[in-house]
């Protein structure tokens, strides 16, 4: 009796001809099977893509927020050097300005009535420049003395020269130019 498998129904033909259409179905599926993993691999890349072009625009719009703020406060720290600068220059001139109110205190305290001062100048730091007129030479005298006195106004002069002194002869008065010298520092505010 004859073997099963020693007959053979199906030409080789035909049997070659299946195996090749299943090395071709296999070869589709593999192909296919390749091509949806590649589809999807680049539908997320494009996705990845899309979402990394995304955050790099809101990061891009937050930096130049963050650049603007920074603008504008740079706007207001220069705002600031300047004010600073300002502040300086004037704390410097109130530092240096001089209290000629204390000038004019003493002035006055050592002034006798029958003096009148009738112009008076600073002139550089330690010098101020005085004319007037007096009843007389006593009366200049008892001035310049009262003035030097240390409970008067020695508390800010130290001396002083008579550059000019004169009468005038038609009311009889003496009219006179001094120099009183002025204690260092004696006419800077305190602070």
């Amino acid at each position: 009796m004859a073997k099963r498998s020693d007959i053979n129904l199906i030409p080789t033909e035909l049997r070659q001809q299946r195996k090749t259409e299943e090395v071709r179905k296999s070869f589709n599926l593999i192909g296919l099977g390749v091509f949806t993993i590649l589809s999807v691999v680049s539908l997320l890349f494009f996705v990845f893509r899309l979402k990394l072009r995304d955050d790099f625009q809101a990061q891009e719009k937050s930096v130049n927020r963050e650049l603007e703020k920074i603008n504008d406060l740079s706007s207001v720290e220069q705002d600031a050097k300047r004010l600073k600068i300002k502040y300086d220059a004037v704390s410097k001139v109130f530092k240096n300005q001089n209290n000629f109110s204390v000038l004019l205190d003493n002035l006055a305290e050592s002034t006798p009535k029958d003096v009148t001062i009738s112009n008076f100048a600073t002139v550089g730091e330690n010098k101020v420049g005085i004319n007037g007129n007096a009843q007389s030479y006593v009366s200049l005298a008892n001035f310049i003395l009262t003035a030097l006195d240390p409970t008067f106004g020695g508390k800010i002069f130290n001396g002083a020269d008579l550059t000019s002194v004169s009468l005038d002869d038609v009311n009889g008065r003496v009219k006179f130019t001094l120099v009183f010298y002025l204690k260092s520092a004696v006419l800077m505010k305190e602070k």
